[in-house]
């Protein structure tokens, strides 16, 4: 639903951003188009599951109401010894440690390639923390209409370094 809105209004920008530049004698890369509708689809995506209630977002916290504030404790907790028993807390669990990180690599590989100033490390690390944050706090927000989404900063941390480590792929295939 979210996609088949918001395409033909990006459809439109873009043609229209395209168009000016070509009237401008601008230079325009068909490679760099391509990779924004990339970057674009995938921001789709991030806000589907996320914080869109769509049938696709159906991974949610075993306690409705949940927010975790205390970092990596309660991922940790998880994964103990103890938890043997609860094999279906720990798939749980590892489905969102491994979904929180794999969710933000995309993010961390597209903005050094897209965008000069996130050629750094340190600034794509602090656009994902920040990205990820506004999407806890949307989540958090939306628990007053009705949402049953936890709010949980490991998450924060898990797509932070997400972004860092598809930042870490993009560079390391530059240098070579």
């Amino acid at each position: 639903m979210s996609l088949a809105v918001t395409l033909p209004v990006w459809a439109v920008i873009r043609l229209v951003i395209i168009a000016v530049r070509k009237w401008r004698k601008k230079p325009w890369s068909a490679g760099h188009e391509v990779l924004l509708w990339v970057l674009f689809i995938y921001l789709v995506f991030v806000a589907a599951v996320t914080v869109v209630p769509i049938p696709i977002s159906t991974d949610r916290s075993d306690q409705p109401y949940y927010i975790n504030l205390v970092p990596v404790m309660k991922s940790l907790q998880c994964f103990l010894p103890h938890q043997k028993d609860r094999s279906e807390l720990r798939m749980f669990c590892l489905k969102n440690v491994i979904g929180n990180v794999a969710l933000f690599l995309p993010f961390g590989g597209l903005l050094p390639v897209l965008f000069r100033p996130f050629r750094s490390g340190r600034r794509v690390l602090i656009a994902a923390l920040l990205f990820s944050a506004s999407i806890e706090t949307i989540q958090y927000f939306e628990r007053f209409f009705g949402s049953i989404r936890s709010v949980d900063v490991d998450d924060v941390l898990l797509n932070t370094i997400g972004a860092l480590i598809g930042y870490i792929f993009v560079a390391a295939s530059v240098r070579e």
